[in-house]
């Protein structure tokens, strides 16, 4: 990323994590008939995935380049990083299942509720905006950004920030030991992730396994 996409893109980073879905939320109670919650989660995705496209089209377009010098390369980590997060997620849905029987994830949990009241901009949010914003965010700006200077840096930091903004939204409602486990669940993918684009160079390898892995989850709640 070059210098300017790297400082628009933490301005807008912190600004859809902390004053926009306040903002939306605080407008949309406003109106003499206000969205659903549905409908408010997928102005926000719809935000944040026309913003990254602005901000991010020069990385975007080297990407295009990237995977057409590197196919096969970008083609093997996304296997490999898809196979190795199924079965990471597997193995700890066990563990989990076995630590805490009839636990959830809250965040799927969330989902399925949005999905109920309205499936189709549920599901368009989650497989095709979601994927695409979230990697250029965690992969991209962060993990990429430590990369070059740490590459344990890179790794932690991106696995935890991915990890917690997924949790963070459930810590006044729910008990420690179900909020760590949430967290954890989020370990492998983030890795797996970080993993597929350090493998491939090419931020289009995590934006497609993280839509497939999406695409599944939100197939299951249909």
């Amino acid at each position: 990323m070059t210098d300017r996409e790297t400082g628009w893109g933490w301005l807008y980073f912190m600004l859809q994590l902390f004053i926009l879905p306040q903002l939306l939320n605080r407008l949309n109670r406003l109106l003499p008939s206000p969205l659903s919650p549905a409908w408010i989660n997928f102005l926000l995705y719809s935000g944040n995935f026309a913003a990254v496209l602005v901000i991010f089209r020069g990385f975007l377009a080297k990407s295009l380049t990237q995977l057409g010098k590197r196919f096969f390369d970008c083609l093997k980590a996304v296997i490999l990083g898809f196979v190795a997060c199924w079965l990471c997620n597997q193995l700890l849905g066990l563990l989990i299942g076995w630590l805490k029987p009839g636990f959830s994830n809250l965040n799927d949990g969330s989902v399925a509720a949005l999905a109920g009241t309205n499936f189709v901009i549920t599901a368009i949010g989650t497989v095709l905006l979601v994927p695409i914003a979230e990697e250029l965010f965690y992969r991209g700006l962060i993990f990429q950004g430590m990369y070059n200077r740490s590459k344990k840096a890179a790794y932690i930091l991106s696995v935890l920030a991915f990890a917690a903004v997924h949790v963070v939204g459930f810590v006044d409602l729910y008990d420690p030991l179900t909020l760590v486990l949430c967290f954890i669940q989020y370990i492998p993918a983030a890795l797996c992730l970080a993993w597929a684009y350090a493998e491939s160079g090419c931020i289009l390898a995590p934006i497609l396994i993280h839509t497939v892995i999406n695409a599944m989850g939100i197939y299951a709640v249909r």
